[in-house]
């Protein structure tokens, strides 16, 4: 059951010492019941404290980390589903769907669409790949995107194709999102392999 900040706050030491980055207790509190915060920033909270709080406060949806090096994110770790409810803690990834048919032209687009604003850079930061039954055709595909600093999303639900371009691009984390009920299990051992995040097709 989610605690309210009180409760959060009945739990701290009440130092107000500004080292978790919020200028009271009561204010890092509210932020951990939000969701915005995590318990192990404050550095005088009981080990006792923590354990209590750990289970309570997660958040229904496991934080992931995704893709490597300047193309890591960090998935997850919301308390709802819908951006109206409650702000997301971690922000909505901009995503382009490309596969073998079109990719020189859309990829030339989308890399000139790279802007900032209001201190954020606003680009394309997923390219979504998509299978169309060629594995030669989907590696060239794969081959094209790499390098751009963009995460790369594998929409492939051929086994065999899906581990052909995880050999390219492997080394950049991608996601293979794949699994069905048919496959799940070879793409759960493929994923384990590579080390990369697994999505299923429902």
């Amino acid at each position: 059951m989610a605690l309210k900040g009180i409760d959060i706050f009945k739990l701290t030491p009440k130092k107000n010492c500004k080292e978790c980055g919020s200028p009271t207790c009561m204010a890092f509190a509210m932020k951990v019941a939000q969701g915005s915060a995590d318990i192990s920033a404050c550095p005088y909270m009981s080990d006792e404290a923590k354990a209590q709080l750990s289970e309570a406060t997660a958040p229904p949806m496991k934080t992931i980390k995704v893709g490597a090096g300047e193309c890591e994110h960090t998935l997850g770790g919301e308390t709802v589903l819908y951006r109206h409810e409650a702000t997301f803690v971690q922000r909505p990834l901009f995503g382009v769907c490309l596969c073998q048919d079109c990719v020189d032209e859309k990829l030339e687009k989308t890399l000139k669409v790279d802007y900032e604003r209001i201190g954020e850079r606003e680009y394309v930061e997923v390219f979504y790949l998509t299978y169309r039954g060629d594995k030669d055709a989907y590696v060239e595909l794969v081959k094209k995107t790499q390098g751009k600093g963009r995460l790369l999303v594998l929409d492939c639900k051929d086994v065999d194709a899906a581990a052909a371009a995880l050999e390219v691009c492997g080394a950049e984390k991608p996601i293979l999102n794949g699994a069905t009920p048919e496959n799940y299990q070879a793409m759960c051992e493929l994923a384990t392999k590579c080390g990369v995040v697994l999505g299923a097709h429902i």
